[in-house]
This record gives structure tokens, sequence and C-alpha cells, in this order.
């Protein structure tokens, strides 16, 4: 019976029932997964099973289309370049997605203070006025703030269209 159960203990935990995938996304860098199902549609031309040989696009330049090292390169400047480049790509692309969550997280108060802002305008209870005033100024700096942060997305997606 111990046997029996050491037996089924190995089969259900043998590595080859476990399948780890890998993936690529548009910077090049490297995802792991055990769900192919997870992997965004955008990227599932480079799933691969970990183990088998990635094969390069000949037509298209591979999976780094330009923004990776070619292993290929023996200059070293080229070498350099492309690094530099691709860690440029990188430091914009996280920028970008930074901004994106701040400017998302200022338009959904910016919406609470305008609601704050009409609800104490339309009011009629003592200190209506005084608190819509307060939530005037407070949506105005709010709209100061959220236009610059849109300019900075606007900045660093202008950046980022002129490396690509």
């Amino acid at each position: 019976m111990r046997a029996w159960f050491v037996l089924m203990l190995l089969a259900v935990s043998s590595p080859a029932l476990a399948q780890a995938w890998v993936w690529r996304d548009e910077v090049g860098a490297e995802h792991w997964t055990d769900d192919p199902t997870t992997v965004p549609e955008a990227h599932r031309h480079s799933l691969r099973r970990l183990g088998e040989e990635e094969q390069a696009d000949e037509d298209e330049g591979g999976w780094y289309s330009g923004i990776s090292v070619d292993d290929t390169e023996t200059d070293p400047r080229a070498i350099l370049q492309a690094q530099i480049e691709l860690q440029r790509r990188q430091a914009l692309l996280r920028s970008i997605e930074a901004l994106q969550v701040e400017v998302a997280a200022l338009e959904r108060e910016r919406i609470g203070l305008d609601n704050e802002h009409r609800r104490y305008k339309v009011g009629g209870r003592i200190g209506a006025a005084d608190r819509a005033v307060a939530a005037k100024a407070k949506l105005d700096a709010l709209d100061r703030e959220l236009a610059e942060k849109r300019a900075a997305l606007a900045r660093a997606e202008a950046g980022l269209a002129v490396l690509e």
C-alpha cells in the first residue's frame, strides 16, 4: 500500500506534467508562465515551450525588431548603442505606464470633487456656499495638476514615437 502511494505521488508531481512557457513583450522582455492562456493575444506569436529553440523570423528581423542587442553584432559601439536604445525605450514605457495610472486616479478624484461642488452649489444648507467655494478651489487645483500630467504623458508618448 505504501509503495502504491509513493508511486502515485511521484506520478502526480512529475515535472513532465508541468509545462513552462516563455513569451516576449513589445520591448523584448522575457516573461514566464505555466498557463499559455494568460499570455496577451498580441504576444502569443512569441509563445514557446521552455526548452524549445526560439525560431528567429528572418523577414522581420526576429522578435527584437532592432531594439535588442544582436548576438551576431561584433562592433562594440553598435552593441552599446543598441543597449542604450533599449534602456531608453524601457524607461519611457515605464514612465508612460506610471503617468497613465496617475492620470486615471486624478480623473476619478476629479469626478468626486465635481460632484461635491455641484451638491454644495445647489445646496441650501448652512455653510453650503463656503463648501462649494472650497470644492471649486480644489477642483481648479486638480484640473491644473491633471493638465500637467496629461502634457507629461503626451511628451513621453511623443518621445517613444521618435525612438520607433
